[in-house]
């Protein structure tokens, strides 16, 4: 039985780097226009990267590596946190717990969308069989 969750780890890479290209378009465009006439948007502007940057770099690595879409999942999320808390440092940056609670949502609906997609992959292969 062949499972296939993304068409091909290629389509993956291009995904990641589709993510991250629309995450500094919403950074330079979107952020400032927001700013700019002070609208309230529940902080979206303040956490695109950490909103993007989960599961762009997950499915970019997902597409260069040989590794399970989960466990690269995991290892991004853990990764991201740690660098968020890093800036609390004071030569580091500023620390915002937005951007973590951003990551963990994101990371939610990331690995939301892959439990469906392998679902959806299993029965079709059920259904084949």
């Amino acid at each position: 039985m062949k499972s296939i969750y993304f068409y091909s780890k290629k389509n993956a890479l291009w995904i990641g780097i589709a993510l991250a290209l629309i995450s500094l378009l919403l950074t330079w465009f979107y952020r400032p226009y927001i700013y700019e006439n002070q609208f309230f948007d529940f902080y979206f502007a303040d956490t695109i990267g950490s909103w993007f940057c989960i599961p762009s770099a997950t499915f970019f690595f997902y597409g260069i590596r040989k590794k399970q879409f989960v466990k690269i999942l995991n290892i991004v999320l853990f990764a991201y946190i740690i660098y968020e808390i890093l800036t609390a440092l004071p030569y580091h940056g500023t620390f915002d717990f937005l951007d973590i609670l951003a990551m963990i949502l994101s990371y939610c609906i990331c690995l939301g969308c892959f439990l469906m997609i392998r679902k959806k992959s299993i029965m079709k292969n059920k259904q084949t069989t």
